[in-house]
């Protein structure tokens, strides 16, 4: 269970992060496209959710061939394969790009419950909830403290850059705080 929560622990906190600053992480890796940034943002957002399920999913995947269920990864992806296929066919009518993010995301929340399924059935372990319920609170305000951080940058008359790099270290600071007992916990 160390290799999910610590995938937990370090996938929570990116996703979020580049979710509250998504404007400014495009603006700043593609500044002569400002179009196509502003139509980028909410799909990056969609997506968030799904990379943290993705980086969950696959030490699960290894987990699953240790214990005896090589094919279960396969089986998995091919019902994430459809999720992703039948989302696309349904949301991108209707939200255009974003809605090829969110049915990524479905693809990947999908993925990592069958594989988080399979794996407890056949290993027989209870899993904690505790250290995953941590990681999501303290990941939550890392956003928050990043958004607080941004906001005030901005009122300070700071370059989108200064921002984000402030911004950043904000969310890194009240992370660490939070989440230093679970570390701490899977030495």
């Amino acid at each position: 269970m160390q290799a999910l929560i610590t995938s937990a622990a370090i996938a929570v906190p990116s996703a979020v992060g580049l979710g509250v600053m998504a404007p400014e992480v495009l603006g700043i890796l593609y500044p002569a496209h400002s179009d196509e940034v502003a139509v980028c943002i909410a799909p990056l957002r969609w997506l968030m959710a799904g990379m943290v399920c993705l980086c969950v999913s696959y030490p699960l995947f290894s987990m699953l061939q240790a214990v005896g269920k090589p094919a279960a990864p396969l089986k998995i992806m091919l019902f994430g394969t459809a999720v992703k296929l039948l989302g696309n066919l349904l949301l991108i009518p209707l939200m255009g790009v974003s809605g090829a993010a969110l049915s990524t995301t479905l693809c990947y929340v999908g993925i990592l419950l069958l594989a988080l399924r399979a794996y407890l059935k056949s290993s027989g372990l209870c899993l904690p909830f505790v250290p995953f319920g941590k990681t999501a609170y303290s990941g939550a305000m890392c956003g928050g403290a990043a958004f607080l951080a941004r906001s005030a940058a901005y009122r300070a008359g700071a370059s989108p850059f200064t921002a984000l790099i402030f911004s950043a270290l904000a969310g890194a600071a009240v992370y660490i705080f939070l989440i230093r007992g679970l570390i701490g916990r899977l030495r």
